[in-house]
């Protein structure tokens, strides 16, 4: 293999292990071997960058990301705190029937079915509980969140869906079952936890647009990886520290960065970001991509929107560099957005009401790492890496500038552009 083949298969190694929970040797080879064999280079870039371990066996392998980098983040299919409880029992009931029908125990099952995991979970919680049921499938709301914790287990790898329908089973139609079976990841998704630690998360931040630390003994320059590397955006005013280390080693973290995975180190004045070779990205994984991603186009035009209004003082930022302001003035900014050009948001976000419309742009902003909140008191914060985008529809039936970048992302603008404020502005149409 030639050296640009080998340092391709190795980027390739390295998404597959960034994107994804685990690489399970029997239903991706190709990424298993791509992993194996570049382990040696793999296992020095995380243990010297990140500080996290990479774990591979015959079956699998896995890198594991840890500590989560800020408490704000989560899994997209669970919606409720039940839905993260039922997520970690099903893995209690896993390791429990793995152990017990281990090779040793003669056994070596790893299959079960829907009816009889309910059944455990719900003599488990009420023994927890003091024998009151908390638990109780019978209540349609409750199936619904162990039908979510199952579809995120299986989009982790840790179970597989062999027979069955989850819908029929939550629909309550008689008799109908669903037959899974654990990976060998899922036992080592499990993960014993000093609840002291996790005190500063149960308080939250001092400030509202702020997250707090997670816990954990990593150094300032390995929670500054863990930021790049998961993303969506370091913020410094979250961890001073860690910026400052960044700031620091901004050379040898850029060439690391570029050399392993080929990406860009974005350092401003307020945050930091990796953005993602070939894509105009907030972070890694988080593309501009508007033909594809059609709610990205209220939220390009909002920071548009916003940015005119602090370049002329109708709003100003903290010394953090955030901008906050009532969730209702938010929701009307987004609304008069939305009656200006629904007509380009295509069909269903057109349509949408001002309540999902809010919260569908609320969770995107949310997730991208432009937006906190809405807060106790009611405001959003608008974070400082919002200045970095601004969308724009062009006028008089111009046509679009070609795209420069893989995705279909339309970048740069008409001659007028000159007169627009910096930043990476979108072309919309």
């Amino acid at each position: 293999m030639r050296r640009s083949e080998r340092a391709d298969a190795t980027r390739m190694a390295h998404h597959d292990l960034l994107d994804r929970v685990a690489i399970l040797a029997d239903d991706d080879p190709a990424a298993y071997r791509r992993v194996q064999r570049a382990e040696d280079r793999l296992v020095r870039f995380y243990r010297d960058g990140p500080g996290w371990t990479l774990v591979r066996t015959r079956s699998m392998a896995r890198l594991v990301k840890e500590p989560v980098p800020a408490a704000a983040r989560g899994l997209p299919r669970l919606q409720e705190p039940l839905d993260y409880a039922l997520f970690t029992w099903v893995l209690w009931y896993g390791e429990g029937l793995l152990l017990s029908s281990s090779p040793g125990a003669g056994g070596g099952e790893s299959q079960f079915v829907l009816s009889d995991l309910a059944e455990a979970l719900l003599a488990q919680t009420a023994a927890v509980e003091g024998g009151v049921r908390r638990l109780d499938l019978r209540e349609h709301r409750q199936r619904q969140s162990l039908v979510r914790a199952l579809r995120a287990l299986e989009t982790c790898q840790a179970i597989r869906r062999l027979q069955g329908a989850p819908e029929e089973w939550e629909a309550g139609a008689g008799g109908a079952n669903v037959l899974y079976e654990f990976t060998p990841l899922a036992p080592r998704l499990l993960r014993r936890v000093d609840v002291s630690e996790l005190s500063a998360l149960a308080t939250g931040p001092a400030h509202p647009a702020r997250e707090p630390a997670a816990p954990g003994a990593a150094t300032p320059l390995q929670r500054a990886w863990r930021a790049l590397l998961l993303g969506p955006v370091l913020h410094a005013a979250d961890d001073p520290e860690a910026f400052a280390a960044l700031t620091r080693a901004r050379g040898e973290v850029g060439a690391a960065l570029g050399r392993a995975l080929g990406w860009q180190l974005d350092l401003r004045l307020g945050y930091a970001l990796a953005v993602r070779d070939g894509m105009m990205a907030y972070a890694s994984g988080a593309v501009i991509d508007t033909d594809r991603r059609a709610v990205q186009h209220p939220i390009l035009l909002l920071a548009a929107h916003y940015r005119v209004r602090v370049r002329s003082g109708a709003m100003a930022p903290d010394a953090d560099g955030v901008v906050s302001l009532p969730l209702a003035a938010f929701e009307s900014d987004l609304w008069t957005l939305r009656d200006e050009h629904r007509d380009q948001w295509g069909a269903a976000l057109g349509a949408l009401g001002p309540k999902p419309l809010v919260g569908m742009v609320l969770e995107e902003m949310r997730a991208d790492g432009l937006l906190r909140g809405p807060d106790d008191g009611g405001r959003v914060h608008l974070q400082p890496a919002l200045a970095r985008v601004q969308g724009y529809y062009a006028s008089g039936g111009q046509e679009p500038d070609a795209p420069e970048r893989p995705r279909r992302t339309r970048g740069g603008g008409d001659e007028g552009g000159r007169d627009r404020p910096g930043g990476i502005a979108l072309r919309l149409f």
